[in-house]
């Protein structure tokens, strides 16, 4: 099912007719069965698992969760319900089985005196009162546990997972491609569907405004909405079929405004790569482009062949920052994150007078800005960059909605947050989409406010830009079957 996430000053439930159905693996809107309720799905804002046997260890960032019963083996979850509203009919905890169990494991109450990166086998809090249990179920699965007894909304919820005998259990933690998620259903049937971010922390980034406007509703984009479609670290002449695989998501979708997020020759960005690696496979919809610079780009002098290539595409020659509008009153700018090349990205610098100027020309709208090489990013290769510290800074300032990046070769969605990586529903989303053709990395640090990753499958982001929301889907190529999608309440 679609997963919507309510806006800071909207966070009671939304009316809405549609109706959400669950799908292996992910989450997708569904018209079938309108008299059914739909659901809220929320994912967990900390797990970890315990080990008698290494009573000091911690598992924060596995990839897994585990329990057992020789050794004693509990896995930890929390649930942040603080942004969600309304009564609740039914909550029903849902996890993935990367293993096949004949009795399954209980579901208890716990306390909520442990962290994710703090909890080990000697600080884990007392074991409460049993919920349910999942019964036996198969490897490749989802378990499902009704927990409504033990959940409130506008609270935090954990729970502890015990196995019911000496067999080892191994489940799928937030970390790995098929995260928990705790699904609601509303008190009075249809209603919008949400995951809501984790509460703010008591001491977030300061926000210009004292005194936000009333927040509109989210309802759905609509058919006639604009809607962009792309990823970044495109063509690689060696592996090729990765981009045609990826031009033909695009060639399906003939609409689309497409944008790339750099590296489009992700090899070193010379005219002859252009020529036989990206213009035989994304450049059929160059009429159709906006185009990002990335660093391999730049591994040709000035990036001459990027800009030639692109010509108006890329903005003015040299720069590569720039910025248009669409309809639904959205705003696109695009950034160049190659400092050095361009005079700094610094506060002051000439890319970052540009970026405050634009904001301010275009107050009020909803905004998305896309760069290269992402301030936030749990992956492996390259993470973290506090590079374009300034720009966050500008753009949270200016209530922007959206940031996206390319560099790490990986997908990853981030919850809001602010430009110092709090949860905040008044912060920005960002999206990491590596994802154009270039070889997969592996994922490396986890990094806060992470909500979904995935490493190994190509494909793009369609973004379709509403009037007062938007909603994303991760869309794989033939044969691969990772998804992510959801709706967003814009800030203005």
């Amino acid at each position: 099912m679609v997963t919507r996430v309510l806006g800071p000053r909207r966070l009671s439930l939304i009316a809405a007719a549609a109706v959400s159905v669950l799908a292996a693996g992910g989450l997708a809107f569904s018209g079938a069965t309108a008299q059914a309720a739909s659901t809220m799905s929320v994912g967990p804002t900390a797990d970890s698992y315990v080990n008698s046997s290494a009573a000091s260890a911690n598992y924060g960032t596995s990839v897994e969760l585990r329990v057992d019963g020789s050794p004693t083996v509990h896995s930890y979850l929390r649930f942040d319900l603080h942004a969600v509203g309304g009564g609740i009919s039914k909550a029903t905890l849902q996890i993935y089985a990367n293993s096949s169990s004949s009795v399954g494991f209980d579901v208890h109450k716990t306390g909520d005196a442990w962290t994710e990166a703090g909890l080990t086998n000697s600080t884990a809090p007392a074991i409460g009162a049993q919920v349910g249990t999942t019964g036996s179920f198969g490897a490749g699965a989802w378990t499902a546990v009704d927990v409504t007894s033990a959940v409130q909304t506008g609270s935090i919820v954990d729970f502890a997972l015990i196995d019911r005998n000496s067999t080892a259990i191994n489940l799928a933690s937030r970390e790995s491609s098929n995260p928990p998620k705790l699904v609601l259903t509303p008190v009075g049937g249809a209603t919008g569907t949400a995951t809501p971010t984790a509460k703010p922390s008591a001491t977030p980034t300061a926000k210009p405004s004292a005194t936000p406007t009333a927040k509109p509703s989210a309802t759905p984009p609509s058919i006639g909405d604009p809607i962009l479609i792309g990823a970044g670290d495109i063509c690689v002449t060696s592996v090729i079929k990765n981009a045609q695989a990826t031009a033909a998501l695009i060639t399906a979708r003939p609409n689309d405004i497409v944008f790339t997020l750099g590296d489009n020759s992700n090899e070193s960005g010379t005219a002859a790569q252009y020529a036989n690696c990206y213009a035989t496979t994304w450049g059929a919809f160059l009429n159709r482009t906006r185009a990002t610079v990335g660093n391999h780009d730049y591994m040709t002098s000035g990036a001459a062949p990027y800009y030639s290539y692109f010509g108006a595409a890329a903005g003015p020659a040299g720069k590569g920052y720039y910025s248009y509008s669409l309809a639904n009153n959205w705003h696109v700018i695009v950034l160049n994150a190659m400092c050095s090349s361009v005079g700094g990205c610094g506060v002051g610098s000439a890319q970052e007078t540009f970026l405050r100027n634009d904001l301010a020309a275009n107050a009020g709208k909803h905004v998305i800005a896309m760069w290269h090489i992402p301030s936030f990013s749990s992956g492996g290769t390259h993470g973290n960059n506090s590079n374009y510290a300034a720009w966050w800074q500008d753009l949270y300032a200016a209530h922007a909605d959206l940031v996206l990046d390319g560099h790490d070769h990986d997908y990853e969605r981030f919850a809001l947050q602010s430009p110092s990586a709090q949860a905040d529903p008044a912060g920005i989303r960002e999206f990491v989409v590596g994802t154009g053709g270039a070889g997969q990395r592996p994922m490396g640090t986890i990094r806060a406010n992470s909500q979904v990753r995935s490493t190994g499958t190509f494909g793009v982001l369609e973004l379709t830009l509403g009037a007062h929301s938007y909603s994303w889907q991760f869309i794989p190529v033939a044969g691969q079957t990772f998804t992510d999608s959801g709706m967003q309440a814009t800030h203005s």
